[in-house]
């Protein structure tokens, strides 16, 4: 899924550059492409396309929903790796005079991303987890743009440009839960969130660098999250959850060749989140599950800075659709079991929207369009051992490809 920070600074420092005739817009190119992983823990919550708050029936609900903890009967511990491959795309380039073109950055993320431990009780479970929900890398370079647009002067063009990150945000939870009744289940979790952010960028002028920028963090904060499970009957059970992301500050700086050291604070918000999951067990073999989750990625670009000069690059939130299903052989003694889903991912990219009026708003709309929403495919499958589950799911789409083994141990 794409993401971005607030970056008050680099617009500061793109004004004070504005009006030379090689430009020097705000340097938050590293941060348009950012990848979060807000899907579900788990291997197989991966291969039902993450519809999974209705069931949240194993450890991973330490995460996904608190509230199914409740569902466990023994103490369980789950741990799950996974391979993210990333296709980051970018404006590269001009093609002429006011057109560019893009292209992509590849990066490859393989770290282990999940693990928790639940002790149940008699209608109460409590948990310890970790969740990785950001660790992301990309670097890549542009060309120089020639440009043309009433009141600047013949020759104007951006200026050739180059940017790194390397960001992760990782989530250490207690969470607890407690059954009210047969059919009503809530839970909570005290997250604690540790951010680290490395980015840099740079811009060229005859192959010499006239612009420098970089942006660093190193912080941790407490958040929640929230859940709630309502079990409608045997064969149906409804998941709402609520996540709280953390926000961050940010230390900017920028050079320019000329001026003295700019310095100032930027800021880094994780988006916030609320989803509803259905879960269907239409028999004892076939179960499908349906989320819709909320992603509130419009906080990311709240900045006074852009604001205050009119800006029109924005993010959009969005809801991701999800759709699983699994179905297990059970005839075996070690059951398997086989999985598959789909889900969009709408657009979010932080894109320019509506008609430049300016010269800034100009340049925004070349180096950040907008993108399209995106189809994930899944499948998984797994088997079930008497104290051991084993799974492996996979989610596959154009700019970012995952895999996922993960196991659970029940005592």
């Amino acid at each position: 899924m794409t993401s971005h920070r607030r970056a008050s600074l680099a617009l500061a420092m793109s004004f004070a550059l504005f009006a030379a005739p090689a430009f020097a817009v705000s340097s938050i190119e590293y941060n348009a492409g950012l990848q979060f992983n807000f899907s579900n823990p788990g291997a197989r919550s991966l291969g039902m396309g993450g519809a999974y708050l209705g069931f949240s029936d194993d450890a991973t609900a330490a995460y996904t929903n608190p509230a199914g903890l409740t569902v466990l009967s023994q103490p369980e511990f789950a741990v799950e790796y996974r391979s993210t491959r990333y296709n980051t795309p970018f404006v590269a380039g001009s093609t002429g005079t006011n057109s560019v073109f893009e292209s992509e950055s590849r990066s490859r993320i393989n770290t282990p991303t999940y693990f928790a431990a639940v002790y149940p009780g008699d209608r109460w479970a409590i948990a310890l987890y970790r969740n990785v929900e950001l660790d992301f890398e990309n670097a890549f370079e542009k060309g120089q743009i020639p440009i043309t647009f009433p009141g600047l002067p013949a020759g104007s063009f951006v200026r050739a440009a180059g940017s790194a990150i390397d960001a992760e945000s990782v989530n250490w939870g207690l969470s607890g839960a407690y059954e009210l009744n047969d059919q009503w289940s809530i839970g909570l979790s005290a997250v604690y969130t540790q951010f680290e952010l490395r980015a840099a960028s740079v811009r060229a002028e005859n192959n010499a660098i006239v612009f420098t920028q970089t942006e660093f963090a190193d912080q941790n904060e407490f958040t929640y999250n929230l859940g709630l499970l309502y079990k409608a009957s045997d064969k149906m059970s409804i998941g709402l959850a609520y996540r709280r992301g953390a926000e961050f500050d940010t230390f900017l700086r920028a050079f320019d060749g000329v001026n003295p050291d700019l310095t100032g604070a930027g800021a880094f918000n994780i988006p916030h989140q609320i989803g509803l999951g259905l879960a269907y067990r239409a028999t004892d073999n076939f179960s499908v599950g349906f989320d819709a989750h909320y992603v509130d990625y419009d906080t990311l670009s709240e900045d006074p800075q852009r604001e205050a000069s009119d800006s029109k690059v924005f993010f959009d939130s969005g809801v991701e659709l999800r759709l699983g299903a699994e179905y297990v052989f059970s005839q075996f003694e070690n059951p398997f079991t086989i999985r598959a889903g789909v889900w969009r991912d709408p657009d979010h990219r932080f894109a320019f929207q509506g008609t430049p009026t300016t010269a800034i708003q100009f340049v925004d709309s070349l180096l950040f369009p907008s993108g399209d929403s995106e189809m994930h495919y899944t499948v998984g499958f797994g088997w079930a051992l008497k104290r051991f589950q084993f799974d492996f799911g996979a989610d596959l789409s154009d700019p970012i490809k995952t895999y996922s083994v993960s196991g659970v141990i029940r005592f």
